[in-house]
């Protein structure tokens, strides 16, 4: 009987689907440091440690990193750590490798800003993209992948593909042959049919044509026969199913008519599948009509149907398989920010693609090879051994087709990378983020029900108060007319897609909003906006003192400064409101109180009226004054908020 044999890679495992994967793999290590420093825990191994592994478990929950019952605690324990071994950072004993404890660091640090390499990625980022670079796949003695090598590759190739392209045809790259084939496929300058090349390839495994074989020169096909042919891995009655749909729809071929009954028939057995989705897909328009043009329909004899039958039982296998691979591999790649997924293509960020250029034949050579320094803290000049690499310069002007003297003309190649990035973030804010989506996501989190809602709309990789403080740079954005830097006030981290990323360690920057004078509306100055979605007496604890706190630890560190704050919740508690108002008058000193300032300016605003100054396109211009003249007003905090939310809404 014929074998299953593994026919693609992929990253990570589907029975783990980290939501935030930057900031969960970041708090792994964090709490697997701390473990392991517990005095009861040093010197015990993991392997074969079923009761180590338990107890790690359970301290994973009591620091709030998962929830629930696991059935089996001690094998939860293991997948939960298990892409932390695929990417590098701990070896099979869960201990931190020199790459995970170069991450930890930074992680701790809370600093990810770029520190000058070669990509202008973010500390955090630029350890993954060195990780990836290493990382490969072994799913059986024939062939060895690095899925991220091969992934520069291919897009340094054909320039960019599809989501279906990269979900299901890219992971089939598992040796030179097929890669070859499929490049050559996607170069041909004619749609690629994705479908028709998993099938190809599918037909090529030495397993899937000896099962084929058998089945197509079946005496008859009954339930063992389907089992035979479906080579299925999840038990013996799986592909049970398969049997009556091979019946009506041998029916429905033989009979070739469009007889209702038998119509129905087959889509009960279909029912009963899996894979439904994918078949009903295929033979049925509109969930109704059946597909007569389907090739499977001219099949002139049953064994021309088998054969027919049995390719598709397998490329809606493959199908589902890859489909659940795809996000997984996504979110791996996209560690690394220099792979943009949207408006359904996949391309590399400029800077990558130049460096895949240039070091196309390293890639080429590589992509079939393990990398024993995995674990290892190694330079990229260690892992390309061999290739010499272009300075930032090179890849840049090969990126943009600026030459030398016009980045020296705009102001040097760090400014010029600067303004790029912010172009292309705005961009991404026209594209995706337009005044109206930001109104309507404002609205979904003034009730808290929404927030998957949210993430789906906006991104998984951040958490809902990422998410908020994001949006609220965006809608500052439009309110200040899209003056000033928006890449360096939006205060929190972004993907290569330049959507919102959570860190561990929590802490993000305030929105600081920088002004230069405008007269006659507004002097120099500078805004400090803080967002908050906690409600009621949470509210008050978490933000009445920090919020301050940040204003005065500003005023201090810039003598003269002129600075404000806005806060902005999705409700205000009225004890909130009234401590802001009471620190009109407030004396505010250093840590050592050596130093004060007497006074600090902070007005409170609800998403409602943050969504009133959108919607009346009310300008900064406009605002500052009002702003200014509402906190001079002598009224009661009740009454002086109901004033400023009437004029924001007249």
């Amino acid at each position: 009987m014929a074998s299953y044999k593994s026919f693609c890679w992929n990253m990570g495992t589907t029975s783990l689907r980290w939501k935030e994967m930057a900031c969960a793999i970041e708090r792994q290590l964090l709490l697997l440091n701390a473990f392991w420093s517990m005095p009861e825990n040093q010197g015990r191994e993991w392997q074969a440690n079923p009761a180590l592994q338990e107890h790690f478990y359970g301290y994973l929950k009591a620091h709030g990193f998962l929830s629930g019952n696991a059935g089996n605690p001690a094998k939860d324990a293991r997948q939960k750590t298990s892409g932390l071994c695929e990417l590098g950072l701990i070896d099979d004993n869960r201990r931190l490798t020199p790459a995970g404890e170069t991450l930890l660091k930074v992680a701790q640090s809370g600093d990810f800003a770029s520190d000058g390499n070669l990509l202008d990625l973010s500390r955090d980022a630029w350890i993954y993209f060195l990780q990836l670079l290493k990382c490969s796949k072994r799913k059986s003695k024939d062939w060895c992948v690095r899925p991220y090598v091969l992934l520069l590759h291919v897009l340094n190739t054909v320039g960019e593909v599809s989501w279906d392209v990269f979900a299901r045809l890219l992971p089939l790259c598992v040796n030179r042959e097929i890669t070859a084939r499929i490049v050559a496929r996607l170069t041909s300058g004619q749609a690629i049919d994705v479908a028709e090349t998993v099938d190809a390839i599918l037909a090529d495994l030495e397993g899937l044509r000896e099962a084929r074989e058998t089945f197509v020169n079946a005496r008859t096909i009954d339930t063992h026969t389907i089992l035979q042919a479906g080579l299925n891995r999840d038990g013996s009655t799986y592909d049970a199913s398969y049997l009556a749909v091979y019946e009506t729809l041998w029916a429905l071929v033989h009979a070739r008519a469009n007889d209702t009954q038998a119509i129905k028939s087959f889509d009960r057995a279909l029912g009963h599948c899996r894979l439904k989705n994918y078949w009903r897909e295929y033979f049925f328009a509109d969930g109704k009509r059946l597909r007569r043009e389907r090739p499977i329909f001219g099949a002139q004899d049953e064994r021309v149907f088998r054969n027919a039958f049995f390719t598709l039982l397998h490329r809606f296998k493959a199908f589902a398989l890859l489909d659940d691979y795809a996000d997984l591999n996504r979110r791996y790649f996209g560690l690394s920010d220099t792979v943009r997924f949207s408006e359904g293509k996949v391309r590399l960020t400029p800077l990558a693609a130049s460096f895949a250029n240039a070091i196309a034949p390293w890639l080429e050579t590589h992509a079939w090879s393990a990398c024993a320094a995995l674990p290892q803290t190694c330079p990229l000049e260690t892992i390309l051994k061999g290739q010499s690499i272009p300075g930032q310069d090179t890849l840049f002007r090969a990126a943009t087709g600026r030459t030398r003297e016009a980045i020296e003309a705009e102001g040097g190649l760090e400014a010029v990378l600067r303004k790029t990035r912010a172009e292309a973030f705005i961009a991404r804010i026209d594209r995706s983020f337009p005044r109206e989506a930001v109104i309507e996501l404002l609205a979904l989190l003034e009730n808290r029900a929404n927030d998957a809602e949210v993430r789906r709309r906006v991104s998984k990789e951040a958490d809902v108060p990422t998410i908020f403080e994001y949006l609220l740079a965006i809608a500052w954005y439009y309110v200040s007319e899209r003056r000033g830097d928006i890449l360096d006030y939006v205060g929190v981290s972004l993907d290569a897609d330049f959507l919102p990323k959570t860190h561990a360690g929590g802490g993000r920057a305030d929105i600081v909003w920088q002004y230069a004078a405008l007269p006659p509306h507004y002097p120099a100055h500078t805004l400090l906006l803080e967002g908050t979605l906690a409600e009621r007496d949470t509210q008050r604890r978490m933000e009445m003192e920090p919020v301050s706190r940040h204003l005065g630890d500003y005023l201090l560190t810039h003598p003269g400064a002129t600075a404000y704050a806005l806060f902005v919740a999705t409700t205000l508690h009225p004890n909130v409101v009234s401590d802001f108002r009471s620190r009109k008058d407030y004396q505010y000193y250093n840590a050592d109180g050596t130093q004060s300032i007497v006074g600090m300016k902070i007005i409170p605003l609800d998403t409602a009226m943050l969504r009133a100054i959108l919607e009346r396109h009310l300008p900064y211009t406009t605002l500052h004054p009002l702003f200014d003249a509402h906190f001079h007003a002598p009224d009661a905090p009740p009454a002086w908020l109901a004033a400023l939310r009437a004029k924001l809404s007249d």
